[in-house]
């Protein structure tokens, strides 16, 4: 479930921001790349 809210941030980001690639916002694509494990190590 938690990887289908990561996808669903993904393809948001590719809509909201269309005319950039996730690739050219490191910050942002950093941070979706750790939101899943952070999540992780707080419900844990």
């Amino acid at each position: 479930m938690l990887f289908d809210l990561f996808v669903n941030f993904e393809i948001l980001g590719r809509i909201h921001f269309p005319e950039k690639s996730m690739e050219s916002m490191p910050l942002i694509r950093l941070f979706f790349t750790l939101f899943p494990y952070i999540y992780n190590l707080t419900l844990s």
